[in-house]
């Protein structure tokens, strides 16, 4: 095996009634955020061309764990997933999490739906 890899599909917010909004500090500490005034989000207000859902479209949210050797050795000790998932992580990976945020902060997609895809 040379690598693992996981996907999941996000809504997309509808781009015609999109508009910003503000997350309490409790939901941004689910995905491992402060509250900070640069950061903003949007959600989709519920248009007819969405059929009043705000989302419209979706894109995929991915994670490769490649194989290393140290991964490698890992799972031949029979290493839990934690463990692996560690390594995978100091080695370069990007999670689901990760790039479901990511799309959160670029506006693709809302917090919520993060946590619904991704949250573990």
């Amino acid at each position: 095996i040379v690598g693992v890899m996981a996907q999941r599909l996000l809504r997309n917010i509808c781009p015609d009634c999109k508009e910003p909004i503000s997350y309490p500090e409790d939901v941004l500490a689910k995905v491992g955020l402060t509250p900070d005034p640069g950061l903003v989000f949007y959600r989709g207000r519920g248009c007819t061309k969405c059929s009043e859902t705000g989302y419209r479209g979706r894109t995929g949210v991915m994670e490769i764990l490649v194989i290393n050797d140290a991964i490698h050795t890992l799972i031949r000790e029979r290493a839990d997933s934690r463990q692996i998932k560690q390594a995978a992580v100091a080695a370069g990976m990007t999670t689901l999490m990760d790039d479901a945020l990511a799309k959160a902060l670029f506006g693709q997609t809302t917090v919520e739906e993060v946590l619904r895809v991704a949250y573990e």
